[in-house]
């Protein structure tokens, strides 16, 4: 034996290695075990103990990459969580991207990141228009751009008059408005472009008025307009209103929305 032993005696036992190989070969690859990569130290090569412990197929046992990519302490590899829980495809698992230091606010502490989560709220006042004390906006849908199936909605409008909605990435006025026509102009502020929505919309016999958005087309689609997961942007409802204000001024608007979209 001790002539077969350069090159062949891997764990310099003084045995050659095709000596050893019978119940110490687990992978067939006739090399023994014990001379086998083995990154957790226990005796047992790493690609026999990938069944069920290689999350990510990449050939290293789970418990040997949780010593280095495990952010959260699970036992499970960052890779393996992050492909269940990253809505915001960062690579980075949703509980550790929203720890302190981790790249994404969670202003609600509910360890999703917050441009994963679809928001609204309502800000500004409407003002009184000739049918009654004003136009409230509303929508109808979800705000996930991957179902892109949102409805813009306006209330207690005067009947058969045209409107327009429109929305920015700023408040004007800190969210209070500015004096415009018989109302108040809410979205917009100072050097803010502002986008209109496609097509006029009009206000039916009920005084309800609706826009169905598409985000691939029109402002939304492309350019400075386009709406992206994780963006928030301000909507409001322009309309005519002829029985009330004089000539140039016979307009009024809804109150405004603020909507925060997700994936």
């Amino acid at each position: 034996d001790d002539c077969q032993l350069e090159d062949n005696d891997c764990n310099a036992d003084l045995i050659p290695d095709e000596c050893q190989l019978e119940d110490n070969d687990c992978n067939d690859n006739g090399v023994p075990d014990d001379c086998d990569a083995d990154c957790n130290s226990d005796g047992v090569p790493n690609d026999c103990q990938l069944r069920g412990n290689d999350c990510n197929d990449n050939g290293i046992p789970d418990d040997c990459e949780v010593s280095h990519y495990d952010c959260n302490d699970n036992g499970i590899p960052d890779d393996c969580d992050a492909a269940q829980l990253d809505c915001n495809d960062n690579g980075i698992p949703d509980d550790c991207d929203t720890d302190p230091g981790g790249g994404s606010d969670d202003v609600n502490s509910n360890e999703i990141p917050d441009e994963c989560e679809c928001h609204a709220s309502w800000f500004c006042s409407t003002s009184p228009n000739s049918v009654g004390s004003g136009v409230l906006i509303n929508y109808q849908g979800s705000l996930s751009v991957d179902l892109n199936n949102l409805r813009l909605k306006g209330h207690e409008g005067p009947p058969g008059q045209p409107g327009l909605f429109f929305y920015s990435s700023t408040q004007a006025n800190g969210g209070y408005g500015i004096p415009f026509g018989q109302g108040l102009r809410c979205v917009g502020g100072i050097n803010s472009q502002i986008f209109r929505v496609e097509l006029p919309v009009f206000f039916n016999s009920l005084g309800n008025a609706s826009k169905l958005l598409d985000f691939g087309s029109g402002p939304m689609g492309s350019g400075p307009g386009e709406i992206n997961s994780g963006d928030t942007w301000n909507f409001q409802l322009w309309y005519r209103d002829p029985a009330m204000g004089t000539p140039g001024q016979n307009f009024n608007l809804s109150d405004a929305m603020q909507l925060t979209f997700c994936p």
